[in-house]
């Protein structure tokens, strides 16, 4: 499974390459930049484990959730009106300054204290825009605005990493075959995460060419 969603996350990156090429970056929002750099991440992870299963990738992962909440922040920040705008600025403020002071983000192992922070920062970003979203007055449907699959898949994805992420440290030495099924889960959701970003850029697509 973890195969199938890599080659999902590959389709998706190259459709958001040749959707920047067509127009610009900024016509999608810059996602070509946070696809490309997850699809290096996980393609430079699976060949760390290739070469050696024992290698650890905490430090890689760590900096990319870093870098996964700082993106999602500029992303968000330019949609968000008025008051909404500036209580996402401070929440994400203060999910940067825990993560300086409360983990360890430059440790090689990876620190489920960041993966905590990714998830409950990409609920709340999502549920911020559902917010906005429904008490703006607009003619045509949710699913037509982009915006909506990106903050569906930030959703779905955060509200099942949650149950990974909590016990795996536990699970890796109580029950290794429970924490197989999760990933196993969780790479599944992964797929259906990318696959929303493709919806995303179909939606990006349609309007430009409007």
């Amino acid at each position: 499974m973890g195969i199938i969603y890599k080659i999902i996350l590959l389709f998706v990156t190259i459709k958001a390459i040749v959707l920047g090429r067509k127009y610009s970056l900024s016509a999608q929002g810059y996602l070509m930049i946070y696809l490309l750099i997850t699809f290096l991440n996980e393609t430079i992870s699976w060949l760390r484990d290739l070469i050696d299963e024992n290698s650890k990738n905490g430090l890689q992962y760590n900096i990319y959730i870093i870098f996964s909440i700082i993106f999602f922040y500029f992303f968000f920040k330019k949609i968000f009106k008025s008051w909404l705008k500036h209580v996402f600025t401070v929440f994400f403020l203060c999910s940067i300054i825990y993560i300086l002071i409360f983990t360890n983000f430059y440790s090689t192992d990876f620190d489920s204290r960041l993966g905590i922070c990714l998830v409950t920062y990409y609920i709340i970003v999502s549920l911020f825009w559902y917010y906005q979203k429904l008490n703006t007055k607009v003619i045509s449907k949710i699913t037509v605005d982009p915006n909506f699959w990106v903050s569906t898949a930030l959703l779905l994805w955060s509200s099942f990493s949650l149950f990974r992420i909590i016990p795996m440290y536990f699970l890796e030495i109580e029950d290794k075959v429970f924490l197989g099924q999760l990933k196993f889960v969780l790479n599944l959701i992964n797929g259906i995460t990318y696959f929303l970003f493709y919806v995303a850029l179909i939606k990006y697509e349609k309007q430009l060419d409007a």
